[in-house]
């Protein structure tokens, strides 16, 4: 993957860490290392613990998520106000939102001028 893509994405992924946070949450409770390795996964993103741990802290304070000690492990699960933050952060970028997104993100692969023939709207 050319050095570019690779950043951009990363970037992307980064600022919106948190809602794919929650989301891999709302499928399943988690403790931070599973995560991380589900990220890695699913996205080739290698994350740091001290890049997801504070977040997580972060969420938690705010009410998204709650922590239980669960044998040797502090597991994170989604609270009912973290469902109902991640259903309106997932509306909010829902695909005509993000359509300048997609266009930068596709610009950093192919030539401008195709997306300038390709319209992305239906």
């Amino acid at each position: 993957m050319n050095i570019y893509v690779r950043n951009v994405r990363e970037r992307c992924i980064k600022s919106f860490l948190d809602v794919i946070i929650a989301y891999l949450l709302a499928e399943k409770p988690s403790w931070g290392y599973e995560v991380i390795a589900k990220i890695y996964d699913r996205l080739q993103i290698l994350l740091s613990p001290g890049v997801v741990y504070p977040l997580l802290h972060n969420m938690e304070k705010k009410g998204l998520v709650e922590r239980r000690r669960l044998e040797r492990k502090e597991v994170y699960r989604l609270t009912s106000q973290g469902r109902q933050w991640l259903r309106e952060m997932l509306d909010a970028v829902a695909y005509e939102n993000l359509e300048f997104l997609y266009r930068y993100l596709h610009a950093t692969t192919h030539e401008v001028e195709e997306i300038k023939e390709n319209s992305l709207t239906p």
